[in-house]
């Protein structure tokens, strides 16, 4: 068995996604019942190479379950406001007037020991890791992703080792000492430093440093997002990259004081411990230093290093500490780079000595290994984060080496003054700071050439990397069997993604959860897409303030969800009417996304608003009927002709109320009207399988009567969390209870997927 570290590796991802599926336990037997009888089959295989593989697979079972299990001891707390104490355990983040902070409870107070991420209203300038504190707040359970292409920040939490949330108020924290642990002082002296950028350079080139050198997450967003743009966001997460600069550093010191040879690894082992530490624990710096620590001692027992086996080692070690890594997008970029640069770069710069019969330089050595790692971390980027920068090519090849001489300097900057307090020591790492942050926003503006779109499919990954590999040189085609089995899995890959735009799916209805408002994507079979209201911020305009202190609710629910969906174009978007819970979303997308028709009360009070942006706007009103080319019937119940605008009071009951009808299914949307509107209905209101409630569950809406005679079979109700109407209310509940209703809510369940072939209808919630 070649490699025992990569085969043990793979057993461990597979006890991994087992544990995280809680499948029943004969599964688990599976991957043993393979392993234990392979020596006796192949006898290039060993006894040992096997016992190895088990064991570690039989470790990360137990592992996985510990860490997938539910957090039962923390259950009777959450949505409660306990009183806790314990040790701030991470360097606190202070960004948009918030501190954030990971505490280790004390286990009083009946509460158990474990770790809950902390975010205080205020900025709590001197607090330390390693304070101990005494605070309350309202404890929450961290949730997964509530839509499609939404961030799963429970577990992502889980590999960090957090269990819960809390939200307090800033009266409410009260420092009560400081822990002596000599684990926490690195922390501190990272803060420490920190500090010392701020009185040292300008607002933006110390976000910058404490960003590259410290790992700290404070930078202003406006900031983060050039980075983003510019396709070169993983500067900002110290990595790889970084600590291969710092191991250089220590390196070349080692050198300049002739440090012998045998007793380097000894030097560089604690200081990339120590380093491991003030970033707070990063898995991408964990996985780098252990890389690292085997390359070094590799060296000193004068044997070859294996890279591939290296990268499995630190895999390894991850995972088993915390098996939600293999889930989290840093872990996966972070190690699919460097796969990607272990598999690909020599051999294709082997390609190009042997195409141009010239010894690349350090523009192809950098090119190659740029594009390397971009294709590799392809698949992953695209799935977590549904866009892919073209100019960050370019961009990486001309700021990752200028990173590393501010790495350099900023650090080299903050010893100096740490003894010598003098501000133009600080001049060269601002000056490098500042040409990495002009560059940055000059290439941010290339951000037009990023690919926005969802996950690679299977034909997709297998084309992707069957071409890695081709290029790479790793196959022969020069044997008839080689060129066989390339042949067969390109073309049959090719045609799977020509045949796709003539597969005809299911119509699929997904309710989105945009928290207090509506918004509700369709999918018609032939593959169009459209919009029913897109959410957005209750009793705020869309101009005030205090929405453009939120983060848009499409970039939030609405983009990731299109993305996520491949959806390339919206052929139509519907607004029901002109309230901002309703309306916002849509006016956001206008301008980012392609849509090519919008549909509005006739009570709507924006048309010309709309039409700002060159799509036409038609204002639909009662008798109405839009049919799509692939059977999906939208017919336009409500409202009567008026074209009046209204006040926002009365708008609600000017709200489109839409059946769409496919093959013999339908589906009632009433946005916000109440009962005086559904009264009017009554006399000619057909039945409808499905309903989304109207007004959010308000009791002046969703009457007796009206639901008696609309005998829906399933119930929709979009609502905020935590939202301050009391939204639904207990009257609509008892009355959908009433009439027999599945009762489905985004509040609780996050986004509802609805999927008919015209007759039959399931649907699934994203929440359980």
């Amino acid at each position: 068995m070649k490699r025992p570290l990569l085969w043990s590796l793979a057993a461990l991802i597979a006890a991994v996604l087992l544990t995280r599926a809680q499948l029943p336990a004969p599964v688990f037997l599976i991957v043993p019942a393979l392993l234990v009888p392979l020596p006796l089959a192949f006898r290039v295989i060993r006894v040992s190479d096997v016992i190895l593989v088990t064991g570690i697979y039989l470790l990360g079972v137990f592992t996985g379950f510990q860490a997938f299990g539910a957090a039962e001891a923390l259950e009777p707390f959450f949505d409660k406001q306990p009183a806790l104490g314990g040790v701030v355990v991470t360097a606190p983040v202070i960004k948009s007037g918030k501190t954030r902070f990971v505490l280790k409870t004390d286990g009083q107070n009946g509460l158990p020991r474990a770790k809950i991420q902390v975010q205080v209203s205020e900025e709590l300038s001197e607090l330390w890791a390693g304070d101990r504190l005494r605070l309350e707040g309202e404890l929450r359970r961290p949730e997964g992703a509530r839509n499609p292409g939404g961030f799963d920040y429970g577990l992502y939490l889980k590999g960090e080792g957090i269990e819960a949330l809390l939200y307090a108020e800033g009266d409410g924290v009260a420092v009560l000492g400081r822990t002596g642990s000599p684990v926490l002082a690195p922390l501190r002296l990272g803060q420490w430093l920190g500090r010392r950028c701020d009185a040292y350079f300008s607002a933006d080139q110390s976000s910058l440093i404490k960003g590259v050198l410290l790992g700290d997450k404070s930078m202003a967003e406006d900031l983060t997002e050039q980075f983003r743009d510019a396709g070169i966001s993983h500067i900002l997460a110290v990595s790889g990259l970084h600590v291969s600069y710092i191991y250089a550093m220590l390196l070349a010191l080692m050198k300049l004081f002739r440090l012998r040879h045998a007793l380097r690894p000894w030097v560089l082992l604690p200081c990339l411990l120590f380093y491991v530490i003030l970033t707070g624990l990063s898995p991408s710096v964990i996985r780098a230093a252990l890389m690292l620590s085997v390359l070094v001692f590799g060296q000193g027992l004068q044997e070859n290093y294996d890279g591939l086996s290296g990268l499995c080692l630190a895999a390894i070690v991850i995972l088993i500490a915390s098996p939600a890594q293999l889930y989290a997008a840093g872990f996966q970029l972070s190690f699919l780079a460097v796969l990607g640069i272990i598999l690909f770069n020599r051999p294709l710069l082997f390609q190009w000595e042997r195409l141009t019969s010239k010894k690349p330089g350090f523009v192809i050595n950098s090119l190659v290994m740029t594009c390397t790692a971009t294709l590799a971390t392809l698949p992953a980027t695209l799935y977590h984060f549904y866009s892919v920068s073209a100019a960050g090519l370019v961009a990486n090849l001309v700021i990752i080496p200028l990173v590393g001489f501010l790495i350099a300097a900023a650090a080299l900057t903050l010893i100096l003054i740490a003894f010598l307090p003098m501000a133009v020591l600080a001049l060269p790492a601002a000056f490098l700071a500042d040409l990495v942050l002009t560059l940055t926003q000059l290439f941010s503006r290339l951000g037009v050439l990023s690919l926005n779109r969802g996950a690679l499919s299977a034909a997709e990954l297998v084309l992707l990397v069957t071409g890695l590999f081709l290029t790479a040189g790793y196959f022969n085609l020069k044997r008839p069997l080689a060129r066989g089995a390339v042949t067969a899995i390109l073309g049959s890959c090719l045609l799977i993604l020509a045949s796709q735009p003539f597969v005809r799916t299911p119509l699929k209805i997904t309710f989105l959860d945009v928290g207090q408002g509506d918004s509700a994507l369709i999918e018609t079979p032939s593959g169009a897409a459209y919009l029913i209201d897109g959410g957005g911020y209750e009793d705020l305009g869309f101009n005030s303030a205090q929405a453009a202190a939120q983060t848009p609710i499409s970039e939030q629910v609405l983009l990731p969800a299109l993305y996520a969906k491949n959806i390339r174009v919206l052929e139509g978007v519907f607004i029901s009417h002109n309230h901002a819970d309703h309306s916002q979303g849509i006016e956001e997308l206008l301008g980012t996304f392609p849509v090519k028709h919008i549909y509005v009360s006739t009570k709507h009070n924006e048309v010309v608003a709309l039409t700002a942006w060159g799509i036409p706007v038609t204002q639909l009103g009662q008798g109405d009927y839009l049919k799509t080319a692939d059977g999906l019937g939208v017919e336009v119940l409500w409202p009567q002709g008026e074209t009046e605008a209204l006040s926002d009071d009365d708008q609600n009951e000017a709200s489109l109320v839409l059946r769409l009808v496919y093959g013999k299914r339908s589906f009632l949307f009433t946005g916000d009207a109440g009962a005086e509107t559904e009264a009017q209905l009554e006399a000619t209101l057909p039945q409808a399988d499905v309903l989304k409630v109207g007004h959010h569950g308000s009791k002046y809406s969703t009457s007796e009567e009206f639901l008696r005679k609309l005998a829906p079979s399933v119930a929709v109700i979009s609502a905020g969390r935590y939202n301050t109407f009391g939204h639904p209310t207990p009257e609509v509940l008892e009355r959908l209870g009433g009439i027999g209703a599945a009762c489905l809510r985004t509040d609780t369940q996050g986004a509802v997927e609805m999927t008919t072939d015209g007759t039959g209808l399931r649907f699934k919630t994203w929440l359980p």
